[in-house]
């Protein structure tokens, strides 16, 4: 089932593990030995003879890629077409982002993936801090030390105030015309007989349901969007109609609980301020500010010192940075049904902003790297030494609001959507259908 919500989980977590493992990580993959080195290649140099059958029905079944790829090396690496077409073919990816790599920059690239996938979308990384990454808390030490100092870059985000599993009643949704069909009634009847005790369904839209007994269904959490609304009010429909019982417990958003923006956002911060405290100990972390600081405070107060990098932290825990790859996280990208994530298209638009940017993101991640991995030797010490450091120094007046975060943003990079994928989709079945190929 697509879960569009837990799919960009995923994506943000992955994107934030290999955040955190540094430049050193990306060094690595980047120094391959001219050729490559992989068995298949080795296979591809031991061949003798005339082709296969099976090698030329497979070659003929992606003639349509290969153009796309052929006009994706002219317009972007026209002075390495011979090096990168003169390749066997299995190593014309890894050849192409080798070549792309030395004249834009560092291309994020799965040597192993086909020259369809690499023609059909451009790949991008963005590492910027997501809302669940930061409230699952899962970072390494010198991460939780420095974002302790850092200010809550997440207030004003709507999830804030959705703090219940399902922050509405199904029972006073609108009605509408739906009317299930035969078909949507047998699917979920073959669908709770299907799962055990306790077998959860992640529904699309964000919509979780847990079978709790033959004719039980529980509605155990949802977002509150138009489209999870409207799926919880459908089952719950076709439930009654095949005599299952749906239980749930309606909640209440924080602000039909009272709370203040003021409190969600200090209560976010005890969470963190509580795992800081048992890495480095209640004397130190009950000298942080409650608040934190804002990244033009950090810059301020830490920038031409032995501590410079805690400004740069700030700036891309905040989504500050000025740059695509640091600032944007995937809860910002624009899907397509079926696709697991945002497809970039290949515009020399996309292009030139991650080529200018680049050297500004390899220097902000080479200082978050430094200064992570100096807390990390001794970070009793160490992260002493930078929070006493900093109440040395002239503190910032206090401020009335936090900062605000930008969760309506979208990434500003050319993207498809569903209308461009399914018109090109229909398009190419169409010249199939004529065995053509349309230049």
């Amino acid at each position: 089932m697509y879960d569009l919500d837990s799919i960009i989980r995923d994506n943000n977590r992955v994107a934030m593990e290999y955040m955190q493992q540094g430049l050193k990580r990306d060094e690595t993959i980047y120094a391959r030995p001219p050729g490559g080195f992989t068995l298949t290649m080795l296979a591809e140099k031991m061949k003798t003879g005339p082709p296969s059958l099976k090698d030329l029905i497979a070659y003929f079944g992606h003639v349509k890629g290969l153009y796309k790829f052929i006009r994706l090396v002219r317009k972007f690496l026209p002075e390495y077409e011979e090096e990168i077409l003169g390749a066997p073919l299995v190593q014309r990816v890894q050849k192409f982002g080798e070549c792309f790599s030395r004249k834009y920059y560092p291309l994020p690239l799965n040597t192993q993936a086909s020259i369809d996938a690499l023609a059909d979308g451009m790949p991008v990384e963005i590492f910027g801090l997501s809302y669940h990454q930061y409230h699952e808390l899962n970072f390494r030490p010198g991460y939780s030390l420095l974002l302790a100092l850092v200010i809550y870059s997440f207030s004003g985000d709507s999830r804030d105030r959705e703090d219940d599993e399902v922050p509405f009643d199904p029972k006073t949704l609108p009605e509408d015309d739906y009317r299930p069909t035969e078909y949507h009634i047998k699917w979920f009847k073959d669908l709770v007989e299907y799962l055990s005790i306790n077998g959860e369904w992640l529904a699309p839209a964000g919509v979780r349901m847990i079978k709790r007994g033959p004719k039980m269904m529980e509605l155990a959490g949802s977002v509150t969007t138009w489209e999870a609304k409207a799926i919880v009010k459908r089952t719950i429909q076709i439930a009654d109609i095949l005599g299952i019982k749906t239980k749930y417990t309606p909640g209440k958003t924080a602000d039909q609980k009272g709370k203040t923006l003021y409190q969600i956002f200090t209560g976010s911060r005890m969470a963190l301020l509580d795992r800081v405290q048992g890495i480095v100990g209640v004397e130190i972390t009950k000298k942080i500010p409650v608040a934190g600081y804002t990244p033009e405070e950090l810059h301020k107060l830490t920038d031409n010192s032995r501590f410079n990098g805690c400004g740069d932290f700030a700036d891309w825990a905040c989504g500050k940075t000025g740059t695509i790859m640091l600032d944007y996280n995937y809860d910002h990208g624009q899907y397509i049904e079926g696709n697991n994530e945002p497809i970039y298209t290949w515009t020399a638009g996309n292009v030139k902003k991650l080529t200018d940017q680049y050297p500004k993101v390899r220097e902000i991640r080479r200082k978050i790297d430094h200064l992570v991995e100096w807390l990390e030797l001794d970070p009793g010490n160490n992260f002493r030494n930078l929070v006493y450091y900093i109440l040395d120094q002239p503190q910032p007046a206090k401020k009335t609001r936090p900062l605000q975060y930008r969760d309506e943003d979208v990434i500003p990079l050319d993207m498809a959507d569903d209308d461009e994928w399914n018109e090109d989709n229909e398009k190419t079945a169409e010249e199939d259908r004529r065995g053509g190929l349309i230049e």
